[in-house]
């Protein structure tokens, strides 16, 4: 494949000037054809504003940690995956450190990929600066900064910041990460900011068809999340319309993918249906990449054993979190549960113990003070639709990292 630009300087100045416009952020449809990607190997489509071809299939990078992990970064990239989502919380540091000897190994592998990055601390310029030394890179294409509750003040902070960093060629585009509480969030920036961001990363699983949801197997508030699906659901079209582009986390992609074609193909095309411009998942093996590679994603429509397989995996995830947030709005004592819940899917059906220890830890929540608020309050598992979310739980998981 071609380089998207010519040199590093050519692209800082293309970047610079391109903040400069009305626009407020060139796409990469009306870049010059030095900055065109090439013809990407698998199924791609538009991601929304920022015109990016990005594949149906992403690729998350939260399992790298080994120096051996270099090889299978530059065939995701060589197999034709041009989308990659990196943090600098992954693997204590060490994933990003991965991506940067990727990067090392041929430059072009920083050109062929749209490179997403997730934000803690979006106001502070030396977090950028701090995530560009590492990866050893002039810019990053695309910025999530994390938006999980629908405040207004943090809303107005990730916008100053972001036009800040395009402002100085640090980013090309802006946008947020949301798997809290996904409604407010989006009425929150559609109702605010409709024209501001340019894509978004957020967990999908509240917006999958309810009969792929094993209904009869929920919890509690089942008509209560029926109208919080239908809700977002429709917000995501809105986003979209908007030019919003839609990434997929947390809708069960990686157990999917676990399980092989006949698991994960189905599952994509259900989440590409629900909204998704592209999926995105890790990847730990040269055969489920091959997996991958060999997907059929041109028509969407399931076939009728297509459709059993999304029915039956999804009934195998019934008691997953949905990513609602009903538990935490619902919480007296202001606890984030959902976040406790989400750290208990990485824990128990990943298996990723010391990614959940991470997560925990950022929460800022001692673990005495789950077992303090958390006594015989029923309140969360009255309100939650798959019937996880419960004082016992909530202490259970708490003490795991104690």
């Amino acid at each position: 494949m071609k380089d998207l630009t010519t040199s590093t300087a050519s692209r800082r100045d293309f970047l610079m000037a391109a903040t400069t416009t009305a626009a407020a952020g060139a796409s990469w449809a009306a870049a010059p054809p030095a900055t065109q990607p090439a013809k990407p190997q698998l199924p791609t489509g538009i991601l929304g504003k920022t015109k990016y071809p990005a594949t149906l299939v992403s690729f998350g990078t939260v399992r790298l940690a080994e120096r051996s992990d270099v090889r299978l970064v530059r065939q995701i990239i060589d197999s034709g995956v041009n989308l990659i989502h990196t943090s600098k919380s992954y693997t204590n540091g060490n994933s990003m450190q991965v991506m940067a000897e990727a990067f090392k190994a041929g430059r072009d592998y920083r050109e062929r990929i749209m490179l997403c990055v997730k934000s803690f601390r979006p106001q502070e310029e030396s977090e950028i600066d701090e995530i560009l030394t590492i990866l050893n890179i002039d810019h990053v294409d695309l910025l999530l900064p994390e938006l999980h509750n629908a405040t207004t003040d943090d809303l107005e902070r990730i916008q100053q910041a972001q036009d800040n960093l395009k402002k100085k060629g640090k980013i090309r585009f802006s946008g947020f990460v949301c798997h809290g509480d996904l409604v407010g969030v989006t009425d929150m920036v559609l109702d605010k900011t409709p024209d501001f961001f340019d894509a978004a990363l957020m967990g999908m699983a509240l917006a999958m068809p309810a009969d792929q949801h094993g209904s009869a197997e929920r919890g509690n508030d089942q008509e209560a999340d029926a109208d919080q699906q239908k809700h977002f659901q429709q917000n995501i079209a809105r986003l979209r319309k908007n030019g919003v582009g839609i990434l997929s986390m947390k809708s069960g992609a990686r157990q999917a993918v676990t399980q092989g074609y006949k698991a994960f193909g189905p599952h994509a095309k259900t989440v590409l249906a629900a909204g998704a411009d592209t999926v995105l998942t890790s990847i730990t093996t040269r055969d489920e990449l091959e997996m991958i590679r060999r997907l059929d994603l041109s028509e969407l429509k399931l076939s009728p054993d297509e459709q059993k397989a999304a029915q039956a995996f999804q009934r195998s995830r019934h008691s997953a979190c949905r990513m609602c947030a009903s538990c935490s709005n619902a919480c007296p004592q202001g606890m984030p549960i959902n976040d406790l819940m989400r750290i208990r899917m990485y824990h128990d059906e990943y298996g990723w113990s010391e990614h959940a220890r991470t997560e925990f830890q950022l929460l800022k929540v001692k673990p005495e003070q789950w077992f303090t608020k958390c006594g015989d309050c029923t309140v969360c598992s009255q309100v939650c639709p798959v019937g996880m979310a419960h004082a016992r739980e909530v202490r259970r998981v708490a003490s795991l990292f104690a």
